[in-house]
């Protein structure tokens, strides 16, 4: 029988190792369930940089499950973002500003993660510009790439900027980041958010602190989750993330069901159906 090593027949496959578009999902929507995990918040939050901390706790077989790494269809899109958090020469500082497609298509991240006894879960997680947020706040109609998340996602988590708020333009920032948190308490209709200050060695004025830490938790029911690479007595930059995946993987009470009015999105088209708060 005659060996085909080398041979370059055959079938390429249906991923890239690109962050995945709405188009690619069907290669993770076979695996299984997906379980969607959702970062919000407005431009230079630090929405990538805590993708890319949890990217590197992973490959490092540290955080809440980076021992349970399993694989990840896009290993390209996570080394893009995490190569700027590497010690030099790999190392370029935070990752750049995350631009807009021009097609709007939400950019996403997978991770497979073992949970023990041959059970594997699948991990989304969004990448896409603060200005779709920041538009998504004030008019829906004009993100429909954040309406897709806001109605995919199992778990948010939204990011508070320190700079922003302790700087020359906090009031505007602050009236921002409200509008932006009211509307996702209403679009997660009872699902969790993960409410997150980022910078925080940044020193925001008392009276922006305590509105927003109570803001943060009349709206969704848990503390301020506060981290920055520069403050060691902050909670670890793998936290964030970290709670998302925990609060999307944890049970819910629903029903696996066909929803043909979705059935030409494959990621959407087997969802389950969650009871209404």
């Amino acid at each position: 029988m005659a060996s085909n090593i080398g041979s370059t027949e055959g079938r390429p496959l249906p991923w890239s190792g690109l962050a995945l578009g709405l188009a690619d999902l069907s290669a993770v929507a076979a695996i299984g369930r997906s379980h969607f995990v959702a970062i919000v918040g407005a431009p230079n939050a630090g929405k990538t940089t805590l993708l890319a901390a949890h990217w590197l706790a992973a490959r490092r077989g540290t955080g809440e499950f980076g021992s349970r790494f399993a694989g990840s269809y896009t290993l390209i899109g996570w080394h893009q973002i995490g190569r700027h958090l590497q010690w030099v020469p790999h190392g370029r500082g935070f990752p750049p500003h995350t631009t807009a497609p021009d097609n709007r298509t939400p950019a996403l991240l997978h991770m497979a993660l073992n949970m023990g006894l041959d059970n594997t879960r699948q991990i989304l997680y969004t990448d896409v510009p603060g200005e779709w947020y920041s538009e998504w706040a004030y008019d829906a109609g004009d993100a429909p790439g954040v309406q897709w998340i806001a109605d995919a996602a199992d778990a948010f988590v939204i990011l508070a900027d320190s700079a922003a708020l302790s700087g020359p333009d906090r009031g505007i920032a602050r009236g921002n980041y409200e509008t932006l948190a009211h509307r996702l308490k209403a679009a997660a209709n009872g699902r969790p958010v993960i409410p997150v200050q980022t910078k925080v060695d940044n020193a925001v004025p008392d009276l922006i602190q305590t509105f927003l830490n109570d803001l943060n938790m009349r709206l969704f029911g848990r503390p301020t989750i506060r981290v920055s690479v520069h403050n060691a007595s902050s909670q670890p930059l793998t936290s964030p993330v970290d709670q998302g995946v925990l609060a999307a993987l944890a049970p819910k009470k629903a029903s696996l069901a066909y929803d043909r009015t979705k059935s030409d999105d494959p990621f959407l088209a087997f969802r389950f159906d969650r009871e209404k708060p």
